[in-house]
């Protein structure tokens, strides 16, 4: 077929249009584009075509191309041209225009094909030049037997757009689009493809003669024709030679002779491409483009919306998913952490996957080295229970060793044939997962699940374990730090009680002999002697001050602290506690100040224990003020009774702030100026807080000192009976 393109020397657009305007290519491109047929005989040559659009060369016949610069004679030799010819010159010589409706025009066929006979609607019309001289006719032809199958073209959109848009369901809609396409271009094969990047995924394909590419087969796009198309989204149509091997686009049709691919634009981007072939060697005409063109601008938005709509179920669809398996999580974490040991977490782990998955079996085993340990295992029904405790080397495991080694959930034999077979194998079910469970970068444990019967485990099943796994291996190591940190406290309190109760003995004995070498029931000491024994009294008094606050500590550590509540003022207590400073304020060369209210402050408390929080809070004072000390005590009564002690020590740095109430933490710089257990602040606390009431730290500033607040309800605000502090 002649290129629709070419164009003989003299332009006949120019001819045509009067030479001052500038337009004559613009004229010659709308010509091209015109629905029906043009062709221009130049009257001065015989009638020697000058010019014929792409629909006129359509319509003639292969046989006698090229049109252009060859005249009616040459291209239908034989008695019936003349009278064709004769009309024409009758035109040119009148200047008159004819009509000749129903005229018909037979193509003669090829390659076996009957010949092809058309009804036209004929014009001629002269043109003549500036001077009035006819120099060509132009004939325009309606082809109405190509209107018929416009017509018919026309009906083929409106049926499949109708068709199309009564489902969203995208293989659906793929499918009936495909079918239309078969039938109406009398197609061997169909295909819609969508372009992803640089790759093609294939949404649908139909063949009539043999196998089509499957859903979602993706391929690279390397055949230069096709990128063509893209580029200029044009239609690609091909003819494939029989004896040269297939591309990839076209290995699953490589008997097809020829094919028609039209690219599907949506918003400016070509978003799929609808390709049909046919093996017998029959070419695709202007008309079957024409055709697959009108039923992809059709479709297009058809599939492309029912692929947003499926894309959109699907995303919604994994959104409940996911929504369900952060339920799950949730409940199991709520769960587990009403477990108080690591192997009742890992018993609801296990019965919780069970249930969650519809398991026959769940089993959690520990990666130790180069075997695993099995830590329970759970089953129902007809399913065994592996050994608890039992030990396995993941060399005959081959599905552990899979798991572990590529930190992701493996599948058993069934589903996984290229398993190895080892005669250990512990997992040799129906259908089993394996979900390795990672903490800090390593795998500690897997999680496996199994079937006895159909279905295998889905993907979304598969990630539903995942989660249960990643909770409970979190659940089961705090539930052993805890059982850790539990023993080690447990340990640390037997032993202090233990120390405190075998220390107080001796040191009781030690006190009564030295207070009795002082007041002199074993003679009068010398002055020589006098001094070491105050002396060694003094650190025998600050022995028995550490064994009482140690197994004050250890008491409250296990809830074993005797308490004798009574109604008191709290002025009297805060009186008391300071006049028993301010000796030791004065060696100190320092001072213990007191402000009262004028009214009772009534409180219902121990009073030795509430004592002990006052002696430890103004003497911590007092230790840790530089010269002169200086500690100031109010009491106050609102809501509750407050009791603020201030001093002008060494403050605390806001970063330990935090820490000073913990058992034997010792703040810096404190640490370094004086001895101490750390134990002071703590016992007050927890003193406050058995009486109903509080202590904490209100204000400190390094340098400028430190105010704490004990906090304690009123005894007219007290509901609750006083209990063990």
């Amino acid at each position: 077929m002649t290129d629709p393109n070419h164009r003989s020397s003299a332009d006949p657009a120019g001819e045509i249009v009067h030479p001052a305007l500038e337009f004559p290519g613009l004229l010659t491109r709308v010509l091209d584009e015109l629905p029906v047929g043009i062709i221009l005989y130049d009257a001065r040559d015989d009638f020697r075509i000058t010019y014929a659009n792409p629909v006129m060369v359509d319509w003639t016949s292969p046989e006698v191309q090229p049109l252009i610069g060859r005249t009616l004679r040459e291209m239908f030799p034989g008695p019936n041209v003349d009278a064709i010819v004769a009309a024409l010159a009758d035109i040119a010589r009148s200047g008159l225009s004819q009509n000749w409706r129903n005229f018909r025009f037979r193509r003669p066929g090829h390659n076996g094909q009957p010949d092809l006979t058309s009804h036209w609607d004929w014009n001629a019309i002269p043109l003549t030049d500036s001077s009035g001289v006819v120099t060509h006719v132009m004939g325009v032809a309606v082809n109405e037997t190509s209107q018929e199958l416009v017509r018919e073209r026309l009906q083929v959109s409106l049926d499949l757009a109708l068709d199309l848009t009564s489902s969203l369901d995208p293989r659906q809609v793929v499918d009936r689009l495909l079918e239309r396409a078969l039938t109406a271009l009398r197609a061997d094969r169909a295909s819609l493809v969508r372009l992803e990047g640089d790759q093609v995924e294939v949404v649908g394909a139909v063949d009539l003669g043999g196998p089509a590419p499957p859903r979602g087969s993706r391929w690279p796009i390397t055949a230069p024709q096709f990128k063509e198309m893209v580029r200029d989204r044009k239609p690609l149509v091909e003819r494939y030679d029989p004896e040269a091997p297939p591309y990839q686009a076209h290995g699953a049709l490589p008997d097809g002779r020829h094919s028609a691919t039209v690219p599907l634009v949506v918003e400016g981007e070509v978003f799929a491409a609808l390709s049909v072939s046919r093996r017998e060697d029959q070419p695709f005409t202007a008309g079957d483009i024409l055709t697959i063109q009108q039923i992809g601008s059709v479709s297009v938005l058809a599939v492309r919306n029912a692929l947003l709509f499926a894309e959109s179920r699907g995303a919604r669809d994994e959104s409940q998913r996911v929504a369900q398996r952060l339920g799950i999580g949730v409940e199991l974490a709520l769960d587990l952490a009403e477990q108080p040991n690591p192997s009742s977490v890992i018993r609801q782990m296990l019965r919780r996957a069970v249930d969650t998955v519809r398991a026959d079996r769940a089993t959690l085993a520990s990666v130790l080295g180069e075997e695993i340990l099995i830590e329970d295992s759970l089953s129902v029904g007809a399913a065994r229970p592996l050994d608890i405790g039992s030990r396995w080397a993941i060399a005959d495991q081959p599905l552990v060793g899979q798991a572990i080694r590529l930190r992701q959930a493996s599948r058993g034999r069934k589903d996984n044939p290229t398993l190895p077979v080892t005669t250990t194998d512990l997992w040799d079910l129906e259908h089993v997962v394996m979900v390795p469970l990672v903490l800090q970068g390593e795998v500690t444990a897997v999680l496996g699940a199994s079937r006895l019967e159909q279905p295998a485990f889905s993907d979304d099943e598969i990630a539903t374990l995942q989660q249960i796994g990643s909770i409970a291996v979190l659940a089961v190591r705090n539930a052993r730090l805890l059982q850790e940190a539990q023993e080690a406290s447990r340990a640390k309190s037997d032993f202090l009680n233990l120390a405190a109760h075998e220390l107080r003995t001796p040191l009781s004995v030690i006190s009564g002999y030295l207070s009795m070498l002082q007041d002199g029931s074993f003679g009068t000491p010398s002055d020589l002697w006098r001094a070491p024994i105050d002396t060694v009294s003094m650190k025998a008094a600050e022995l028995s001050d550490l064994v009482r606050s140690l197994l004050t500590a250890a008491r409250i550590q296990s809830g074993t602290l005797p308490t004798n509540h009574g109604e008191i003022d709290l002025r009297h207590l805060v009186r008391d506690a300071c006049a028993r400073a301010r000796p030791r304020a004065l060696m100190l060369e320092g001072d213990v100040t007191c402000e009262l209210p004028e009214q009772a402050v009534r409180v219902l408390v121990d009073e030795e224990q509430v004592g002990r929080i006052l002696d430890n809070l103004i003497n911590n004072g007092l230790t840790y003020s530089r010269s002169p000390a200086a500690v100031h005590v109010a009491l106050t009564a609102a809501r509750q009774a407050e009791i603020l002690v201030r001093d002008q020590g060494i403050g605390i740095e806001p970063a330990q702030a935090d820490r000073i109430f913990e058992r034997f933490f010792r703040a810096e710089p404190a640490v370094t100026l004086h001895s101490g257990t750390g134990l002071g602040l703590y016992i007050a606390r927890e003193l406050a807080a058995g009486h109903g009431g509080s202590l904490d730290l209100v204000e400190s500033r390094p340098g400028e000192g430190s105010t704490f607040v004990l906090r304690l309800p009123l005894a007219a605000n007290r509901d609750l009976r006083p209990g063990p502090a």
